[in-house]
């Protein structure tokens, strides 16, 4: 059963934040600048294969301007109608606030309540999907949804900034249009869990997208002392995840990273147009490449290309593009799996939440097991994984079996139902398993590693343990025994 609705299984995305266009980015009114900066980045991912039109979507992950007047909000237009808009089709763009976007107050240093106004006449102007939020509503429905349906996309946009600079009246906590001005609460950050809840309840939201993206400016999980992140990112990450938003991107830190909450995968941006002052590395945009070739899984590949810019070196120099894409490692939610296993074996047939507990204890673990053995780009084993389980639901009457039957019985047709060689499979020949190994990487550090590094590993580790077997069994041998001791394998790891 194949349940995808776009065109392809493939989704391609540029990441974009902290443009900072005004004070903070010294190259805001420089058009031709930027015209020929991205000539050069059209240039580099073309040599990768990647061309700007097939892009699917563009998001901005906030900071746009630098001090949210009409004046930052004017240049920020110019350049997306006279640089991206020529090579990006405007309709693909997506933008969220950051908290640079509010304008804290007028020109007689008065407070200004109006603060998103300038952000929400930039996005009406360019005609962005989201573009019929007015400020009239928007205190109250700050967050919208967006769906590309050709790509069964669903984004999420969220604003985190309502309450940066701002305090609520203790007793109208509501009243977002009544909260008072105040400097000292410039680093907070939070989400209104009424106002999520209330957009994750919609129509819209409850759809079975293919990809479901949440967006916001600020980074979630804290990474300084000195930079503001979400409060209450705990409830916020398991409300999305619930409600399938396994992928979060932000902006706000002025450089690339990648966390995992969960099952869930969140990734911050780069500076696109920050000055060298207030960030201590190069500026940066992202391609995300996200893939779907089942409904077994709710991803089989995620990965990013990272593309540098240096605006201080020469032209011709000022773009470089990472060699390799980097690999995420992509994990099935527990909330997904219960959805999975209610949408197959359907609630009106009477299986229990306990049932469906004990199942994705299975479920996770034959996953696991998944991964070790085969490739995750095998369409062919990812079709198969998901047709046979339709099946094997079907035909198990006892609910309270599929816990301890569904492992033993897909290892089973794996090894006598069907030919590997016809599957395309490359069943894995190493004698360590797979997942230990990367345990070990991550505890040495090493957070995020490609597949390819793993097995080079186990190569070498599977080379090295048959070569020291090899020497105690002669020490053995020597000794006129055929078991091999702890003291052999002492002397022959000594000989190395």
């Amino acid at each position: 059963m194949d349940l995808l609705k776009g065109d392809n299984n493939e989704l391609l995305i540029l990441h974009l934040s902290d443009l900072h266009f005004g004070k903070c980015n010294p190259h805001t009114a420089e058009l031709e600048f930027f015209r020929n900066i991205w000539k050069k980045i059209q240039e580099k991912l073309l040599k990768r294969k990647i061309n700007l039109k097939n892009i699917d979507i563009v998001v901005v992950t906030g900071d746009t301007s630098s001090i949210g007047s009409n004046t930052d909000f004017s240049h920020a237009k110019d350049f997306f109608n006279e640089v991206l808009y020529q090579l990006i089709d405007r309709k693909k763009f997506i933008i969220i606030p950051g908290n640079h976007d509010i304008e804290w107050a007028d020109d007689a240093g008065k407070v200004n309540d109006l603060r998103f106004k300038n952000y929400l006449k930039f996005k009406h102007d360019l005609e962005l999907k989201d573009e019929k939020i007015t400020f009239d509503n928007y205190l109250h429905n700050p967050h919208f949804l967006v769906s590309f349906d050709r790509k069964s996309t669903c984004i999420l946009g969220l604003n985190s900034c309502l309450y940066t600079y701002y305090d609520p009246e203790e007793n109208e906590p509501n009243e977002y249009n009544k909260y008072k001005f105040n400097k000292a609460s410039g680093d907070t950050v939070k989400i209104s869990m009424d106002q999520l809840l209330k957009i994750l309840s919609s129509k819209k939201a409850k759809i079975d997208y293919n990809y479901k993206i949440a967006l916001l400016h600020h980074n979630i999980l804290q990474h300084t002392d000195k930079r503001a992140f979400l409060e209450n990112h705990s409830q916020i990450i398991d409300e999305l995840n619930k409600s399938g938003f396994l992928i979060v991107m932000h902006g706000h830190l002025h450089r690339d990273l990648i966390d995992r909450y969960g099952a869930g995968i969140i990734l911050g941006a780069g500076s696109y147009g920050v000055n060298s002052d207030e960030r201590d590395r190069l500026n940066q945009l992202s391609v995300i490449k996200l893939r779907k070739e089942s409904d077994f899984l709710p991803l089989t590949y995620a990965g990013i290309l990272n593309i540098r810019i240096d605006y201080e070196a020469k032209l011709d120099n000022a773009v470089t593009v990472n060699q390799d894409w980097i690999e995420i490692p992509v994990e099935v939610s527990e909330h997904y799996l219960a959805k999975l296993l209610k949408n197959r074996t359907g609630a009106e047939k009477g299986i229990k939440d306990w049932d469906i507990k004990n199942t994705i204890v299975a479920l996770k673990a034959l996953e696991k097991e998944i991964r070790m053995q085969f490739p995750l780009n095998s369409r062919k084993f990812l079709d198969f994984a998901s047709n046979y389980f339709d099946k094997f639901l079907e035909e198990v009457s006892d609910r309270e079996k599929i816990p301890r039957l569904i492992h033993s019985n897909f290892e089973n047709a794996i090894k006598y139902n069907f030919e590997e060689s016809s599957l395309g499979l490359n069943p894995s020949t190493h004698a360590f398993a797979w997942s230990p190994i990367r345990a070990l990487m991550k505890k040495a550090g090493a957070e995020i590693v490609s597949r390819a590094a793993v097995d080079k590993l186990m190569e070498y580790l599977e080379e090295n343990a048959r070569n020291l077997t090899g020497s105690a069994l002669n020490i053995a041998k020597h000794s006129g025994r055929k078991k091999i001791t702890q003291e052999d394998m002492k002397i022959a790891i000594g000989m190395v």
